[in-house]
């Protein structure tokens, strides 16, 4: 651990501590490297080592390399999975990346192609499966009609399937066989309604569970415009954030209905979210036109 960097994300699980740290971020026009270091924590020992770090070593860049691998996720077996960003003459790329956490050797699940505009922004990992999404940019400038598809490997196998073809999903989590997602639906307005539903990996049957005809959203016509994301799934909820809406809610997944979490009032143009869920536990965001608690 340096003292001097910052802490971009931490996940842990009973037996590992992994949490990623960068330098400060160059001022915009520099081309100095953006450099971070990722570290895995063996919590009965105590012993940290660092397990990866940036590639970027040159000055010569176009464009400054300012994100970090903050997309992290380890198994009930100790793997560990990530997107981890890197560069290819001189254009960026991810590669999706397993890690045994005893044994520290990496492997590589899966790259974006640098020769048709895709990016791997997220992913996530179960005992059997490791899953993420890809963007591929449209190759018409302006058009805006650019995918996000989500896409599986069996960890067993290695065998990769694509779940979804030419759609928009992401802030994908996965448990056993479903994977959660926001998916953005089509429309001719230009405003994407956004829903949130379960994919299932075996017959990759989507179901949609909130959405604008919710019952928590109604009277609220607009709630299906609100960006969505920190989706949570496990074997007994799914959570969710809205973004500046009031949300008190997360869905049972065996009673196949929602379920307050939080009763109480509010005073005038404030709001309570949902912005972490850590098994049985929420943790709540309260907020008001002047701060957020």
């Amino acid at each position: 651990y340096n003292k001097d960097n910052f802490i971009n994300s931490v996940v842990c699980n009973s037996e590992w501590l992994v949490w990623t740290e960068s330098e400060t971020p160059p001022a915009i026009g520099e081309r100095t490297p953006y450099k971070w270091q990722m570290i895995a924590k063996n919590l009965s020992t105590g012993e940290e080592t660092v397990i990866d770090n940036t590639n970027f070593q040159a000055q010569n860049y176009q464009y400054i390399m300012t994100f970090t691998p903050d997309k992290l996720a380890i198994s009930s077996k100790n793997i560990l999975a990530y997107c981890k960003p890197l560069v290819e003459n001189g254009k960026a790329i991810t590669d999706v990346v397993s890690m045994d956490l005893k044994d520290k050797i990496q492997k590589v699940v899966a790259k974006s192609d640098i020769t048709s505009k895709e990016l791997i922004l997220d992913c996530d990992i179960s005992d059997n499966y490791i899953a993420w999404t890809k963007v591929k940019r449209s190759p018409v400038e302006g058009d805006n009609k650019d995918t996000c598809d989500i896409y599986v490997s069996d960890i067993n196998s290695g065998n990769i399937q694509q779940l979804t073809s030419n759609d928009n999903f992401s802030d994908i989590s996965i448990y056993g066989d479903k994977i959660a997602a926001v998916h953005a639906l089509p429309s001719s307005s230009g405003i994407n309604p956004l829903e949130i539903g379960i994919l299932s990996i075996s017959d990759k049957k989507w179901t949609s569970i909130v959405n604008k005809d919710s019952s928590i959203y109604a009277g609220n016509e607009n709630a299906a415009e609100i960006n969505k994301g920190i989706i949570k799934l496990d074997s007994k909820y799914l959570s969710w954030y809205d973004n500046g809406l009031d949300n008190r809610y997360v869905y049972d997944i065996n009673k196949s209905s929602f379920i307050k979490v939080w009763d109480g009032k509010l005073e005038k143009d404030s709001s309570v979210s949902i912005i972490g869920r850590y098994n049985n536990y929420v943790h709540l965001g309260f907020t008001n036109d002047k701060n957020t608690v």
